[in-house]
């Protein structure tokens, strides 16, 4: 049987009109009894919207028969693998499988709240997406999904099948540098580092981009921006009149 949850009844109409219906559907949400519906029904609805129990939980298990006047004349049920038996046989992360597709991780997620779902492109968003993704898709691909996090660790926290989403981004990052090693990528955290670990040259980076922040509209969205892999589609942030350090001396 096929269990759908919803809560405006879409899936319901649908499931109901065509006269062939196909459910496709990973080979994780397989349930083995019919009584484990008890526990992961309530625990959806409960992590997603926080609700008891969602408005419609329609079960559908096979073609329609001749005493019944609604419902599909053929049924056919797809599970689909897309490298998710890889992602089993990793001890690391497979726990990653566990999830339920709650959204609990997108609700406390501070990257998704700000950016939404479409900037991710793909099926799966947030936390969870970024980290199942690239092993769905394709790690070199689909990395910089796994970039996109503040490290917090809210996702992790609120996960209720307790999938260990924050660092599972990390073990992303890293599998892709160990995979293909960017030289690029190295020497630009290696001048960031640097530049981290020098007060001088942060201030005056600091100074130059604040000097140089009011002719930048000049430039913006243009090949010409240093920043147009960001500005062609965004704003960039401007620079702090003053930094905390600054602040805090002129209320000392």
């Amino acid at each position: 049987m096929i269990s759908i949850t919803e809560n405006e009844g879409n899936a319901r109409l649908t499931a109901a009109l065509p006269r062939v219906m196909i459910s496709l559907l990973g080979i994780e949400k397989i349930l083995p009894r019919m009584g484990d519906l008890a526990l992961f029904l309530p625990m959806l609805a409960t992590a997603g919207t926080g609700q008891p129990l969602t408005c419609y939980n329609s079960l559908y298990g096979g073609p329609r028969q001749a005493d019944e006047p609604d419902g599909p004349e053929e049924y056919h049920v797809v599970l689909i693998d897309n490298r998710r038996t890889e992602l089993l046989a990793d001890a690391e992360q497979r726990d990653a499988l566990h999830c339920i597709r709650c959204g609990a991780c997108l609700n406390v997620c501070p990257i998704y709240r700000n950016v939404g779902g479409h900037t991710y492109g793909t099926t799966y968003s947030g936390p969870i997406g970024s980290v199942i993704t690239p092993h769905l898709r394709g790690l070199q691909d689909w990395k910089h999904l796994s970039s996109a996090s503040s490290l917090c660790g809210a996702c992790t926290e609120t996960c209720p099948v307790k999938i260990d989403l924050h660092h599972h981004l990390l073990q992303n990052r890293r599998n892709a540098i160990q995979e293909k090693p960017g030289v690029l990528m190295k020497l630009v955290f290696q001048a960031f580092a640097f530049l981290m670990n020098s007060p001088g040259c942060y201030k005056t980076i600091r100074f130059v981009s604040r000097a140089m922040q009011p002719f930048h509209g000049l430039v913006k969205g243009t090949r010409l921006d240093p920043m147009y892999a960001w500005t062609k589609t965004r704003d960039l942030p401007p620079v702090a009149p003053q930094t905390f350090k600054e602040y805090w001396r002129t209320r000392s």
